[in-house]
């Protein structure tokens, strides 16, 4: 009992489970251990059947192995799961022999989770290594050997060379062009010295086909020695990036081509006795397995003796510390022991003080052989390291990210590109904070991307930690994926400030060239076509594309003009200039006149290098002339100008006709003026003389006896032009407003008869008793109203049903007021017949009041008023449509009597002194260019008189549901640099109407409008704001738009604001007003 008491101890002192199982597979014995390892007590397990504690999935493998272990197999290296008792999963390494007289298995069961554990990580580690390897941005491989044979090449390379088949070749082999160029020297000189080579933007020639035809790529490329465990160097790798397109290659991350070797298996734990001074007296025979020695030997042996110099005083300083614990075990460190063989293994276990235990009187040791998993531990850190190695080899800024977006890594030359003195103040903070908040959602959608498994690349803008601004090409790749999906994604970002600058220095001439009106082609000395504006597309009809290496000759002249077309070619490449009018073509045969200006371009060497020609369709301007006759006589708008200084007066074909005097009859002043009727011959009179001397403009509508004694209203409106205060001219229009005269006095003469119609109509008589609540009507105030005497019960609240409801309480207070006699019942209402058609009420009402005044009952009358209220409304909107094409035809006089003269007279004067013989060349040049301006004024004009004509014959364009978002985004898009430069904001609120059912092109141009204007008229040195809000009043829509700016007088300039022409900045910035007219 006692020798049986004692090898209980020793077995309970075991890190592993020591336990026996009979034929049912019922536990018999269980050492201590079993609580450590599953978590149940000994007699917890006895009586239970072992199955129950095997992991479902293993139970078949588990059930396959008693079956041959009881058949006389005796098995040492067995691995299944246990579920813990607190249910979580235990692996376990089984040894196990079956005694078949006993019909006992004797069993030993380790706990394999820490070396489960290594395993794993060793195996993610190859796995990220083989999946950065496969997706890394950049060609890399490895050479081994001094002859630089191919051991590894990712696909990227393969594709770079053209390549397929290199694994096993050498590089003279596989590159023979590449030996006289110098890259197989370099690769000696690396693999000889260890020294790394970088080469930046180096030429290589490469037979990408096989077929002898060199293909040149520029690269940034590095050699990099790597050498074994032992420090010898064994090949070389290399890193290159192809930069001859400036596409988006990434440096990528390489990991070493030596994959960690899985960790050996365990033996099982060995036990041992060891006295007070250290020496053994009992080994199992699980030391002699793993040590080498015999039985003999090892009770030889003192472990001090076998301990490694390096470790003997740390045994030395655990052995007393168990000195002073008897009975407790105590994990012991891992200590390095010499075997057999004279090498050492790692070991480490627990042992406990039982020297004062009668029976034991020794340490009991229970210990095991971890070299695999020190030697596991040593290749992972030296794995990281040589990890880390690669990625600070990059010359980009890379990045390793892990799965929530924050920054675990920053490469060196990354935190150089970024600014970063200390990459631990950025460590764990959320990438996306780095950047703009302009760009933190593309950020983040790449982040996302890349954590389900893609690549994602985007461009975007972003400082350093410094404030410096830089363009970056980012490229994200995931490269550490487990069964929980992506653990970590590696971010390489190039810089690409410099090309970012060129690409926007050019995109802003493109679009310089893209902006003027005006067609701008650029040719070869030969006439071949090299570019072709916008405009030369609406012009010519011709697109970029189709007209992009074509001879201009082929593309423009006409069969007419081919040969003046050859001659002038033949003058520009003399490097001489040409400009004029010309006929030419546009692609579907139409012929039109151009004004053309054709200049040589020249070379930093100033050699004639092609030719560039601005045209302009000027057929409006040839039209001119029929335009605006036919203007003028749609609006039947003349004009007439006096000259104060030579006394003279010019009057318009329209205004002689207007005066019925002939063609070519000569004005004067005194005689025109004697022409005007009565009265108002006095008032002429004092309006010239009042803008002659004060420059005070008028609009008066006078009468006129024309020359041919006929009686006429006219509009006359004029206004001054001054130079040094004096008045150099009078100028204005002259519109017959006859006929408007005599509509207006017809509506006068029609409001008359409707008041005597009113008069004579039928009354309604009713009678309200207000103290008991009846109201009596007769025969006429059911007519009125619509019903029949039966329709009606004769209470107040019955009359009240018939009012229409937006009148109802106005009427209700009407009756109050006058009940507390505030004022006279006289209202006018509506009511709504059971038809639901809508008749006008006027009401008079006296009332009664008793001697204390209250007031008693009132009698009053009604009187139909329906058709006089609709005679009122035909009548009110009959002079609005009077006003409104009088207001018409007031922009078209302004035009045609200012704006347009003024340019017509230069043109003639301008054309009259070309024609003069003895002409300067300066003086002709000079002519020209003003002749040129006076012409694109005029073009201005005509193209805006086309636009109201345009918008006025559109006016039943198609509506259609308009989002004012939509529309607000689409003009930000539009006018986005003129938003930048004036560092504008625009805040919109539509939530109380987001959309109206309109004419799209009108709203747009609205908005357009308004929001240019802002822009144009801001403050200076004050941030522009500008809101945008939707309302709804009185049912009506109602888009609220303000800013900031210089703003508009609106007291003086209410109807003057959307007037053609209408400016109130004049010298702040150029402009033809706030439009929308």
């Amino acid at each position: 009992q006692k020798t049986l008491s004692d090898l209980n101890k020793i077995l309970d002192s075991s890190l592993d489970v020591i336990c026996t199982i009979n034929a049912n597979g019922e536990f018999v014995n269980v050492s201590a251990a079993s609580q450590q390892v599953w978590g149940y007590k000994p007699e917890e397990l006895i009586g239970v059947k072992y199955m129950d504690l095997v992991y479902h999935e293993d139970a078949d493998i588990t059930s396959k192995a008693s079956e041959k272990i009881v058949s006389g197999n005796k098995i040492t290296n067995f691995e299944n799961r246990y579920v813990h008792k607190s249910g979580r999963i235990v692996p376990i390494l089984w040894s196990v022999n079956w005694d078949e007289k006993l019909q006992i298995m004797f069993c030993i069961a380790k706990d394999v989770t820490e070396k489960k554990r290594l395993e794993k990580a060793v195996e993610r580690e190859r796995d990220q290594f083989f999946e950065m390897f496969l997706k890394a941005p950049s060609a890399i491989g490895m050479l081994k050997g001094a002859d630089h044979v191919f051991e590894m090449a990712n696909p990227l390379y393969l594709q770079l060379t053209g390549k397929k088949d290199v694994i096993g070749k050498t590089v003279a082999e596989v590159f023979p062009e590449v030996i006289e160029q110098g890259f197989v020297e370099i690769l000696d000189h690396v693999y000889h010295t260890g020294e790394s080579y970088t080469g930046n933007e180096m030429l290589v020639k490469v037979d990408t086909q096989g077929n002898g035809v060199m293909t040149d790529f520029y690269i940034d490329f590095i050699y990099q020695a790597y050498r074994n465990g032992k420090g010898k160097i064994e090949g070389v790798f290399f890193f290159i990036n192809d930069i001859t397109e400036q596409i988006q290659t990434r440096k990528a991350i390489e990991k070493s081509e030596k994959f960690f070797k899985g960790v050996t298996e365990n033996s099982a734990e060995m036990i041992a006795l060891i006295d007070s001074t250290g020496k053994t007296i009992y080994a199992s025979p699980a030391v002699s397995k793993e040590m080498g020695y015999t039985y003999e030997e090892c009770l030889e042996i003192n472990i001090a003796d076998i301990a490694h110099p390096e470790d003997a005083l740390r045994l030395q300083e655990f052995l007393m510390k168990i000195m002073m614990y008897p009975g407790v075990p105590k994990e012991c460190p891992s200590i390095r022991y010499r075997i057999k063989d004279g090498s050492y293994i790692w070991v480490e276990g627990t042992l406990t003080n039982f020297l004062e235990a009668e029976g034991i009187n020794a340490i009991v040791a229970n210990f095991r052989d971890v070299t695999e998993r020190k030697k596991s531990e040593k290749i992972l850190q030296a794995s990281e390291e040589f990890n880390r190695t690669i990625l600070e080899s990059s010359p980009d800024c890379l990045k390793v990210i892990d799965n929530e977006g924050r920054l675990q890594f920053m490469n060196s030359n990354g935190c150089k590109l970024m600014e970063v003195d200390d990459f631990n103040s950025l460590k764990n903070k959320y990438w996306w904070d780095m950047w703009g908040d302009e760009n933190k959602q593309i950020v983040r959608a790449s982040v996302k991307k890349s954590l389900e498994g893609k690549a994602a690349r985007f461009e975007a803008f972003s400082p350093t930690l410094k404030g410096n601004g830089k363009w970056w090409d980012v490229m994200l790749s995931p490269v550490t994926k487990t069964a929980d999906g992506i653990e970590q994604i590696i971010s390489v970002s190039r810089d690409i400030t410099e090309k970012k600058k060129s690409e926007e220095a050019n995109s802003f001439k493109a679009n310089l060239l893209n902006t003027i009106g005006q067609s701008a082609i650029a040719t070869d000395i030969n006439g071949i076509v090299n570019y072709w504006n916008r405009a030369a597309e609406n012009i010519y009809g011709w697109t970029k594309e189709e007209a992009l290496g074509k001879n201009i000759i082929d593309l423009t002249t006409t069969v007419a003009s081919n040969e003046q077309a050859v001659q002038i070619m033949e003058e520009l490449k003399k490097g001489q200039t040409w400009s004029g009018e010309f006929k030419v073509r546009k692609k579907d045969g139409t012929i039109f006149p151009a004004l053309v200006t054709n200049s040589p371009i020249h070379d930093e060497h100033n050699i004639l290098s092609g030719i560039i020609g601005i045209s302009s369709d000027i057929t409006e301007m040839k039209k001119l002339e029929e335009l605006l006759e036919k203007t003028n006589r749609l609006a039947a708008i003349g004009s007439w100008e006096i000259d104060v200084v030579k006394e003279t007066v010019y009057w318009s074909d329209i205004t002689k006709e207007i005066r019925e005097v002939d063609k070519d009859y000569v004005p004067v002043l005194d005689v025109g003026l004697s022409y005007f009727k009565g009265i108002h011959k006095v008032t002429i009179s004092q309006k010239v003389q009042e803008c002659i001397e004060n420059g005070t403009p008028w609009d008066e509508e006078l009468q006129i006896i024309t020359f041919k004694g006929n009686h006429k209203w006219v509009r006359t409106i004029g206004e001054g032009e001054f130079l040094n205060g004096k008045c150099l001219r009078i100028h204005g229009s002259f519109q017959d407003i006859t006929e408007r005269k005599i509509a207006e006095q017809k509506m006068i003469h029609l409001s008359e008869r409707l008041q005597m119609a009113t008069q004579a109509a039928s009354v309604g008589i009713w009678d309200y008793d207000i103290v008991e609540n009846s109201l009596v009507w007769d025969d006429n105030m059911y007519k009125f109203y619509g019903i029949t005497p039966d329709e009606f019960s004769g209470a107040y609240e019955a009359w009240e049903a018939g009012l229409h409801p937006d009148d109802l309480l106005s009427v209700r207070e009407d009756i109050q007021m006058a009940i507390r006699g505030e004022k006279e019942f006289r209202p006018e209402f509506r009511v709504v017949w059971p038809d639901k058609s809508i008749h006008y009420i006027k009401s008079n009402a006296w009332l009664y009041r008793d001697a204390r005044g209250k007031v008693l009952r009132m009698i009053g009358t009604n009187f139909d008023i329906t058709e006089q209220k609709e005679l009122e409304l035909q009548k009110e909107k009959m002079i609005e449509d009077i006003v409104q094409r009088n207001k018409n035809q007031e922009q078209f006089s302004y035009i045609v009597s200012h704006n347009l003269r003024a340019p017509v007279a230069n043109i003639l004067g301008l054309t009259n002194l070309l024609q003069e013989e003895n002409i300067s060349t300066e003086t002709a040049m000079y002519a020209n260019k003003a002749l040129i301006l006076s012409a694109n004024k005029l073009d201005e004009v005509i193209k805006d008189l086309n636009y109201i004509l345009h918008v006025r014959t559109h006016i039943t364009e198609r509506k259609e549901l308009v989002n004012f978002s939509n529309i607000v985004s689409d003009i930000q898009i539009s006018i986005e640099a003129m938003i930048v430069k004036e560092n504008a904001t625009i805040s919109c609120d539509f939530t109380k109407v987001t959309e109206m059912m309109t004419i799209k092109s009108y709203m747009h141009s609205i908005f357009y409008n308004l929001i240019s204007n802002s822009i144009k008229y801001r403050q200076l040195n004050v941030p522009l704001m500008i809101e945008i809000k939707s309302q709804v009043i009185n049912n009506k829509i109602i888009l609220l738009f303000k800013d900031n700016g210089l703003g508009i007088d609106l007291e003086k300039q209410n109807d003057n604001v959307f007037g053609l022409y209408k400016r109130f900045h004049i010298h702040y910035a150029e402009g033809k007003g706030m439009g929308l007219y």
